[in-house]
């Protein structure tokens, strides 16, 4: 728990759940950047168990985007869109989004610039274990619409261990869910996620994928110098049951601590 504790956002019902009876339902404050405007989409039902509203933020608040009734992903990626679109001028520098039922903040989030210029990023996603598709069911007349992700998945592992200084192969893959950017970009790669999904399916994935984060995994691939996880979990962390555990696994919160020094490691040299 006390490792859960010091991560800036946690994203999981277990653990979010966790947290908030560890605090008897009463959340610590935190302070968020003015440079940051944070995000969700939801609609009345999912609005009404949403853990986003026990954050305790001293110097603002979440901004509800609310739908009459949310669809899977296009509601949350359509309404994002149209958001940032129709506000551009009036919005920060930078954009938090956060999914509305099972994330929170915990600790404060001061300089958004510095946790994208740790990665060299232009907008940054939480992390999760494995690469393969969420459960999203391929049409039926194409049940081999997801194979291409095996293709993307090689291609990406090979990236991270490069970029990331890694000593071997790790399958963490970008998790939807929570990530920060820069608007400009986010803008324009959530426009290109609307462009796929309005797209015809019968072209082969990723046209007419409905599922945003199987899209933005193939985004990732083609933008990887602009696009990172937060593969070292120093920010965000996804988590379940098993990361409640004492012994180490794949969902620990300081899993690849050692990894973290290697690339920290490697940034200074480059310096």
């Amino acid at each position: 728990m006390i490792k859960l504790l010091k991560k800036n956002i946690l994203h999981g019902r277990v653990i979010c759940n966790e947290v908030i009876n560890h605090y008897n339902s009463i959340l610590p404050e935190v302070t968020i950047s003015e440079n940051i405007d944070i995000i969700t989409v939801v609609d009345k039902s999912s609005f009404a168990n949403a853990s986003l509203r026990k954050v305790n933020i001293k110097n603002g608040e979440v901004n509800f985007l609310m739908v009459d009734k949310y669809i899977k992903w296009i509601s949350k990626v359509k309404e994002l869109y149209n958001y940032i679109l129709n506000n551009y001028n009036e919005l920060p520098d930078y954009l938090l989004y956060l999914d509305g039922t099972d994330t929170l903040i915990i600790n404060d989030i001061l300089n958004p610039k510095e946790m994208l210029d740790y990665y060299n990023c232009k907008v940054l996603f939480n992390a999760e274990p494995d690469f393969w598709h969420t459960g999203t069911q391929a049409p039926e007349d194409s049940p081999k619409f997801y194979k291409e992700l095996q293709t993307t998945k090689a291609e990406y592992v090979i990236k991270n261990k490069e970029k990331y200084n890694l000593d071997r192969y790790y399958h963490q893959a970008l998790n939807a869910g929570v990530f920060l950017g820069e608007k400009d970009f986010i803008l324009k790669l959530l426009g290109e996620c609307l462009e796929l999904m309005n797209d015809d399916y019968h072209k082969g994935y990723p046209y007419g994928d409905t599922d945003d984060q199987l899209l933005l995994r193939h985004f990732h691939n083609i933008y990887f110098d602009d696009i990172s996880i937060d593969l070292f979990h120093k920010w965000m962390f996804w988590g379940n049951h098993d990361s409640l555990k004492s012994e180490e696994n794949m969902l620990s919160p300081d899993l690849l601590s050692q990894e973290m020094l290697q690339y920290e490691n490697k940034i200074l040299k480059n310096e």
